[in-house]
């Protein structure tokens, strides 16, 4: 699982790519997702990107992070599924093998300040 002060600095470097050619003004807030298989402390990203952003174009922005149920996928027959505390076997063949999708965290969408 990814260490929040890590998620914090390569959101920084994707953003400050993505601003350098996007042109001017302030960010307001970044908009993560990732599974709930990923152990984020929200506060925590948001203490670190504070002490990372540090620019004029990201004072008083934040990190929001949305968090999606896991998925698995059946070895049998390749059906998708979410996962849950009762999950034991795939709702389509009732196979017992199926195996984790992790998604790592990604960035969907970001908001710039309005002028």
């Amino acid at each position: 699982m990814i260490h929040e002060e890590t998620l914090a600095k390569k959101i920084y470097d994707v953003m400050r790519e993505q601003l350098k050619n996007n042109g001017a003004g302030r960010l307001r807030k970044i908009i993560v997702r990732c599974d709930s298989m990923e152990t984020v402390d929200r506060v925590k990203v948001n203490e670190y990107w504070r002490k990372v952003a540090t620019d004029p174009v990201y004072i008083d922005s934040h990190i929001e992070i949305h968090m999606d149920p896991p998925f698995g996928k059946c070895l049998l027959c390749n059906e998708e599924f979410e996962l849950s505390e009762e999950t034991a076997r795939c709702p389509r063949c009732h196979h017992e093998q199926f195996k984790i999708l992790h998604e790592p965290p990604t960035i969907e969408t970001y908001e710039m300040e309005k002028k």
